[in-house]
């Protein structure tokens, strides 16, 4: 993997800061890795632009829980990690074998934010799993894990988040 840093202002607004790092990372290719500074406010971020393959999954979740692991209490980075698996393993499902898949992750005084960026048509629907089913069960895990998810429409895809809040006290 190419760990190329990046370093972006931290003045710039989350969102230009985060489409400036996508657009860097879109240049080199999959597999691309932008940190952004430190600040006040901001103990971590980092981008990854991954193909869109289950394989990469573990490999997204490693890379967070090295650069996030002093910035979140363990409890907590169990939680993160498990959102972070369930978002990016959809995004890479919603894709198919031929696309990438953006991951953006932020860490804040009050939480850990996870975006992913696919190109898919689909719409993130959240459902109820047969028992016998191996899947299904995602969005329901991430529903209960994260204080708020969501999805928009942005104009190359379709971008899924979860806020994961810190624990009281942490």
């Amino acid at each position: 993997m190419d760990n190329t840093q990046f370093v972006v202002s931290p003045v710039m607004s989350g969102a230009r800061r985060r489409e400036l790092m996508v657009r860097k990372c879109a240049l080199l290719g999959a597999g691309c890795l932008a940190i952004a500074g430190h600040d006040a406010f901001r103990a971590e971020e980092m981008t990854l632009l991954i193909l869109s393959d289950a394989a990469e999954v573990p490999r997204v979740r490693k890379e967070v829980r090295r650069s996030f692991a002093e910035h979140v209490a363990p409890g907590h980075l169990d939680d993160v990690l498990l959102v972070v698996s369930e978002l990016v393993g959809n995004a890479v499902s919603a894709s198919g074998a031929s696309g990438l898949v953006g991951v953006h992750v932020l860490s804040t005084m009050s939480g850990v934010v996870i975006e992913t960026l696919d190109r898919a048509g689909t719409n993130p629907e959240p459902r109820v799993a047969d028992d016998g089913e191996e899947g299904g069960r995602g969005l329901f895990l991430v529903e209960t894990l994260a204080r708020a998810w969501g999805w928009h429409r942005e104009r190359h895809g379709k971008v899924v988040w979860a806020l994961v809040s810190r624990p009281q006290g942490a």
